[in-house]
Parts: C-alpha cells; structure tokens; sequence
C-alpha cells in the first residue's frame, strides 16, 4: 500500500500543476486545453511526450502514468471530460484514472479497461470518499 500510495502522490502533485497551467491556458485562450494539447500549456512535466497517433498522442508518459490536460474515453463514442488534469496509470491495459475536475478537487475513477487490484481500489475509493489522499 505505501509504494502504490508514493506513486499516486507524486501523480498528484503532477496533476496539480498541470490543472493550474490549463487554468492559464484558459484565461487567455476561453477554454481549458483538450487532451491532446498538453504541448500548449506553460508546464514541463519530466517523462517521455507521446507522439504517436491514436489517443494518446501529445501525452506525457512516465513510468507509472500517462497524464494529459483533459480525458478522453475511448471507443465509439470518444468524448473529452471537461476535466482539468489527467493520469492515468500504467500499463494501460490495467489502469485507473486520477484527475482533477473543475471543483478542483482530486477524483478516480476505477477501472474500464482492466481489473484493479485490492491496493488501487483501497486507494482510489479513499480518493473519492475524501477528495484527496
């Protein structure tokens, strides 16, 4: 639970700097970034930038989460959340997702692309109960 716990607060911290640059972004620009325009905000987030096509293209990834200014679900029906800031854990095909929504307020959401193990859940509904870890 500790070391889980070290990785998802250091995502945090992340997050939180990135939410605060998408909030500048938006008071010149009229809108938060989209999640493929993490090269637009004024951040340097250590990790390799996602260059590729496909949905995660113009992310950053590190070695346990991929983050971007907003989320995406993928699929059909693709549509951005409106949220401020995105991780999502890696690998990707057994993730969950931390992000910080316009409250401002930390949130995860579990898993829809693979099965969370007892650590993650612990922690991802503590996040949710209290809005913070």
């Amino acid at each position: 639970l500790a070391v889980e716990r070290s990785r998802v607060s250091e995502a945090v911290t992340v997050l939180r700097v990135i939410a605060h640059a998408n909030d500048r972004y938006a008071l010149t620009h009229g809108s938060h970034a989209n999640p493929y325009q993490m090269d637009l905000l004024d951040v340097e987030i250590p990790g390799a930038i996602r260059t590729g096509t496909g949905w995660t293209k113009n992310r950053i990834a590190t070695k346990f989460f991929l983050y971007s200014p907003d989320g995406i679900v993928q699929g059909n029906n693709s549509v951005f959340r409106g949220w401020k800031a995105c991780a999502q854990r890696l690998p990707e095909d057994k993730s969950y997702v931390l992000y910080i929504a316009q409250d401002d307020k930390l949130h995860c959401m579990k898993s829809y692309n693979g099965t969370l193990n007892n650590i993650q859940k612990k922690l991802c509904d503590e996040i949710e109960a209290n809005g913070h870890l």
